[in-house]
C-alpha cells in the first residue's frame, strides 16, 4: 500500500544520527556503552524512591471513575496547597492537572496557533520541541540565548523572530541544557512583545547549583592518558534515549556528511531551524558588553505574583523532576494573568482535555501525599548533582575542557578544543566506548560543545573524563 494515505507530519524519521546508529551496533555486539548523557533518575542508583511510595498507588478509592478534565478537584487543591508552602498564591480553578508536559505543549500550541502560526523558541534548549510543533502543524522559530561568562537572552534576536504569525514565546528556566534563568529584567523585555509566555520550569525546583555562576577555569595545556574500557565503569542496556534517535536531517554533524554549511531545513522542522543567529559571534562567548544585560535577579517562577502577575503566561511543571518520578506521568499547567485571559484559557483547555482524559485515577489521588516527599527526592537528587559536579570539575581542572556555570537542572555544559562535536562524540563512543551528546542537539550553533548528565555517578567520573581528554589529544 502507498504511503500516499499518510499524512506528512507522520512521516517517520529518515536515518538515524551516525552517533545513534553506532551505538545501537555497539550494544547489539554486547560491546560496553557507558552512557554520560542518561537523564534517568529511576537508573541513576539514588537512594530513592523511599518504601513508602508504592503503597500510595494501592488505595481502594481510585477504584471509582471520576473523569475531570482539568484533573480531580481534590488533586487540584492538594496542589495549590504544597503550592502554598512554597508562597505561590495559586487559586486551584487556575492549576489544570495533565499526564506530562508534551501533553500540555501539545494543548496550549492547538489553543494558541493555527497551522502554520509560530511561537519563538530559546536556542539552545531541548529539541523535544521540534517534534511537538511538527504534529500540532505550527513552526518553531528559535531565539538565542548567548554566553559572555553567564548565559543571557539577546533580545535583538527575538526581534527578529518575531512576527505576524507569532502567537506565543516558550521560554524554558532554569533551561535544558544550559542550567541558567532568567532574570526579571529579561523576562519584562520578553514581554515587552506582549504575546503569551509558556514559560517551562520543570526544573525549577530542581537543586541549585552550590558553584553557581562560579569562574570558568582557565583552559591550559593539559593531556589526557588513554584509558582501556577493561575497567569499565558501567554498561548500558537501553537500545537508546530520548534524544539518540532524532534523524540525520534534524542535526546532522557537518564533516560527517561532508558538508562545512548545515543543510537548510523546512518551516517549523528540524534542528536546523533553531540555528538561526543574528548576532556576529556564537553561543560561548565573544559576545559585545554593550549587547548584553548585566547579571540581575534571577525568577524563581513565574507563578510568583512580583514576576509577570499582569501578563498573559502558563507555566508548566510536574513530579518527573521535582519527585525524580518520570514514570508516574503527572504535570500541571499554572494559568497566569488577566482574569479574563485564564478565564477563556482554562474553557478552551476544559474542552479540549474532555477529549483526552489522559491523567491517571492512582495519581491524582495520592498527589497530595507524593508532593509531601518532595525534600526527600530533592536532598537525594542535590546529593547526586553536587558531587558530580564537583567530580566533574575537579577531573577538568587545567586541561583544555572548561565546565561552563550553570544555576540548576542535571545537565552539564562542557567546552571543548574541536572543530566538530558530533564528530568528536562519535569517536569518543567508537573509541571508548562512552556515550556524550554533542552541542549540535540542541541547537549550539558554535562548535566544541559536548552535553554531560550530572547523575552520573562521581566515582565514574574522572574515568570518563581521562577517556575525552585522551581522545581529543589522539586527534
Amino acid at each position: 500500500m502507498g504511503t500516499g494515505i499518510f499524512s506528512k507530519r507522520s512521516e517517520l524519521p529518515g536515518e538515524l544520527h551516525p552517533l545513534a546508529l553506532l551505538r545501537e551496533e555497539r550494544l547489539k555486539a554486547r560491546l560496553p556503552v557507558f552512557d554520560w548523557s542518561h537523564g534517568n533518575p529511576t537508573t541513576a542508583n539514588l537512594p530513592w524512591p523511599p518504601a513508602s511510595i508504592p503503597p500510595l498507588f494501592a488505595k481502594n478509592s481510585w477504584l471509582a471513575y471520576e473523569p475531570s478534565p482539568l484533573g480531580l478537584a481534590s488533586a487540584r487543591e492538594a496542589l495549590v496547597r504544597h503550592l502554598a508552602l512554597e508562597g505561590l498564591d495559586v487559586p486551584a480553578r487556575d492549576a489544570v492537572l495533565v499526564a506530562s508536559s508534551s501533553e500540555a505543549y501539545a494543548n496550549l500550541f492547538k489553543i494558541f496557533c493555527n497551522p502554520g502560526d509560530n511561537v519563538l523558541v530559546p536556542s539552545p534548549s531541548y529539541p523535544l520541541f521540534d517534534e511537538l510543533a511538527r504534529w500540532e502543524g505550527i513552526e518553531l522559530r528559535p531565539y538565542r540565548l548567548g554566553f559572555a561568562g553567564e548565559w543571557h537572552l539577546d533580545v535583538e534576536s527575538v526581534r527578529a523572530v518575531c512576527n505576524e504569525r507569532t502567537r506565543a514565546i516558550l521560554v524554558v528556566s532554569p533551561n535544558n541544557p544550559t542550567g541558567s534563568c532568567l532574570t526579571v529584567a529579561e523576562l519584562h523585555e520578553l514581554a515587552a512583545f506582549g504575546l503569551p509566555i509558556i514559560a517551562d520550569e520543570v526544573f525549577a525546583k530542581a537543586p541549585r547549583s552550590v558553584l553557581g555562576n562560579a569562574d570558568i577555569p582557565k583552559a591550559r595545556a593539559g593531556r589526557g592518558r588513554p584509558v582501556s574500557f577493561e575497567n569499565a565503569l558501567c554498561i548500558s542496556t537501553s537500545p537508546s534515549d530520548d534524544l539518540g534517535r532524532f534523524p540525520v536531517s534534524q542535526h546532522p554533524p557537518r564533516s560527517v556528511l561532508g558538508n562545512a554549511d548545515a543543510p537548510k531545513a523546512s518551516a517549523g522542522r528540524g534542528r536546523n531551524t533553531r540555528r538561526i543567529s543574528t548576532s556576529r559571534s556564537d553561543d560561548l562567548g565573544r559576545f559585545p558588553v554593550s549587547q548584553h544585560p548585566p547579571s540581575g535577579k534571577r525568577i524563581r517562577t513565574l507563578s510568583a505574583r512580583d514576576v509577570l502577575h499582569a501578563h498573559p503566561h502558563v507555566v508548566l511543571d510536574g513530579l518527573s523532576k521535582r519527585l525524580a518520578l518520570p514514570q508516574v506521568k503527572c504535570g500541571w499547567m499554572l494559568l497566569g494573568g488577566p482574569a479574563s485571559f485564564c478565564s477563556e484559557l482554562r474553557s478552551r483547555l476544559e474542552f479540549a482535555l474532555d477529549a483526552q482524559l489522559s491523567l491517571g485515577a492512582p495519581v491524582s489521588h495520592a498527589l497530595g501525599e507524593l508532593l509531601a516527599h518532595e525534600d526527600l527526592a530533592r536532598d537525594a537528587l542535590a546529593r547526586r548533582i553536587e558531587s558530580s559536579e564537583a567530580a566533574l570539575r575537579e577531573a577538568f581542572s587545567g586541561t583544555t575542557v572548561s565546565v561552563l556555570p550553570r544555576e540548576a537542572g542535571w545537565s552539564a555544559v562542557l567546552r571543548v578544543p574541536c572543530d566538530d562535536d558530533s564528530v568528536l562524540a562519535i569517536r569518543l563512543l567508537d573509541a571508548y566506548g562512552i556515550y556524550v551528546l554533542p552541542g549540535a542537539l540542541f541547537g549550539f550553533s558554535s562548535p566544541g560543545v559536548l552535553v554531560v548528565s550530572l547523575l552520573t555517578a562521581p566515582l565514574d567520573v574522572p574515568q570518563a573524563a581521562r577517556s575525552l581528554l585522551a581522545c581529543l589529544e589522539s586527534a
